[in-house]
């Protein structure tokens, strides 16, 4: 709730000319179709086909002032998709729902028909024993038919009951089928915003905006050129034969060779869900890489089983807090590719790292299980630095690896009473990779601990010279590195507490 009304803030400080982004729209519109997570803060919860009516207007309104965009098409067919898959399982539920109240009805029926003639029963051997003024017996009147064959009973519950249990199935039958009606409406929209979201965006800026005719192009050069107005062309050298081309033989495989990349045609709609990753999605990605993709054709075969894909399941499942269906997936990526996916190796490690984090027991299991994996993903190629030119096929510089692979060292020190010199160089390595990307206060600070505390498993008896020296620059280089860390943020009282009054 209280993101959506900042947003909804954020919107209303543009005019309504120009109207919300189309980051804004979307994120609100897919907070609104996310009938997981409430969106009201204060009052009754709205239903959830006025949030899906809110999330169209709000997808509607930014289309009709940006028809030549594809990328909102693809969001008003998420929503439309995300509404009919919906009503679909509600469906189900409710001719589930049928048919178990049918089953329950029979069932409550014949355990009703047995009480009822024992009842029965009973009250006649009464009767025998027990004559009326006239001297002979009760005859009992026939009022319900039972369910399968036997006698006929003089009781109103049973004609009650069934009665009940028929307007019950009529009700979930109605149900079931008004939903399904639904969810065949909204597919055919979805089918149709997704086909107007694959055409060229000129098809929406109409045939006479820029006319071209090709043909008297083609006349008008030829007449210039009869005139002398233009010089011909120049002649183009003859191809070299490809019988005399050497034969390729690459030294190593092509990046193409190694992967599994998408196809072209789906470029915008893999935008649209690395958007759906950006607003914290996961049951969105879900949908549309398995169920969207089958019964609509969003992405092609190609892209569903590319890596680009495949990290997005993955990172999907880390959001959700499923860390062991991430860790499942990570390795039959790997195992798949061979493993030769550096994002793979990150992610992996993440997961160790979390789970570590929220374990229970000692985490030193999944935190070794972490640093493995982030030591795979610092032996790819070198990461560029900042300003420095990048290379051909360098990763991006991920300042986050970094810190992750400090922490752990620094962890492992502090298990030793910081009295181990090695992971405590280690750390203060990582955190100044880290500061080599972005300059952050928390790798500050953590570089300038753990530099005192290299200073302090030296003597200070000051007998060695080189010793003292040594002990001297650890400790003006912890000076030095809370100093920054106090400069980026001077609010936080453990920094300051490190620091000389």
């Amino acid at each position: 709730p209280e993101a959506v009304q900042a947003l909804q803030f954020c919107v209303s400080l543009r005019s309504p000319e120009e109207g919300p982004s189309l980051h804004e729209a979307a994120f609100l519109a897919c907070m609104l179709q996310n009938q997981a997570l409430p969106c009201s803060e204060d009052g009754p919860e709205p239903t959830a086909g006025t949030r899906f009516q809110a999330a169209l207007a709000m997808l509607e309104g930014y289309i009709d002032k940006h028809a030549g965009e594809q990328m909102p098409f693809f969001f008003l067919f998420v929503i439309y998709a995300v509404e009919a898959f919906g009503l679909q399982t509600e469906a189900a539920d409710a001719s589930m729902l049928e048919a178990l109240g049918l089953a329950v009805a029979e069932e409550t029926s014949a355990q009703l028909y047995r009480a009822m003639v024992m009842k029965d029963r009973a009250a006649r051997q009464t009767a025998l024993r027990r004559p009326s003024a006239r001297g002979t017996t009760r005859r009992w009147a026939v009022a319900v038919r039972p369910p399968a064959g036997g006698e006929h009973l003089d009781d109103s519950a049973f004609g009650l009951q069934a009665e009940a249990a028929e307007a019950s199935m009529s009700g979930d039958m109605n149900l079931a089928v008004a939903r399904e009606g639904s969810a065949q409406q909204y597919r055919a929209k979805a089918m149709k915003y997704l086909e107007l979201a694959r055409v060229t965006p000129t098809v929406f800026r109409g045939s006479f905006s820029q006319p071209r005719f090709p043909e008297l192009d083609a006349l008008s050069r030829r007449e210039r050129l009869a005139r002398g107005e233009l010089l011909p062309p120049a002649a183009e050298n003859p191809q070299e034969p490809e019988a005399w081309a050497p034969p390729k033989q690459p030294v190593f495989s092509a990046f193409e060779d190694c992967h599994r990349l998408p196809a072209d045609e789906d470029a915008v709609a893999l935008q649209c869900l690395d958007l759906m990753l950006y607003f914290g999605l996961p049951s969105f990605i879900r949908f549309l890489l398995t169920e969207a993709s089958e019964a609509y054709g969003f992405l092609t075969d190609q892209t569903v089983q590319s890596e680009r894909c495949k990290l997005m399941l993955i990172k999907a499942s880390m959001l959700a807090g499923d860390l062991d269906d991430a860790i499942e997936q990570i390795q039959a990526l790997l195992k798949s590719t061979g493993g030769c996916v550096r994002e793979a190796h990150v992610l992996l490690g993440e997961c160790h790292f979390r789970k570590a984090k929220v374990a229970s027991s000692p985490p030193a299991p999944s935190l070794n299980a972490a640093l493995a994996a982030y030591d795979e993903a610092l032996g790819f190629l070198k990461e560029e630095l900042t300003g420095a030119a990048p290379l051909a096929g360098n990763s991006k510089p991920d300042p986050v690896l970094h810190l992750r692979v400090a922490s752990i060292h620094h962890a492992r020190a502090e298990e030793s009473s910081f009295t181990d010199a090695d992971a405590l160089g280690k750390a203060i390595e990582h955190y100044k990779r880290s500061l080599q990307v972005v300059q952050t206060s928390e790798a500050w600070q953590n570089a300038g601990i753990c530099a005192y505390r290299q200073a302090c498993l030296l003597p200070s008896d000051g007998v060695n010279s080189d010793v003292a020296r040594k002990r001297q620059a650890h400790l003006q280089d912890a000076l030095r590195f809370l100093t920054e860390a106090n400069t980026l943020d001077n609010t936080r009282p453990d920094i300051s507490a490190w620091l000389p009054p």
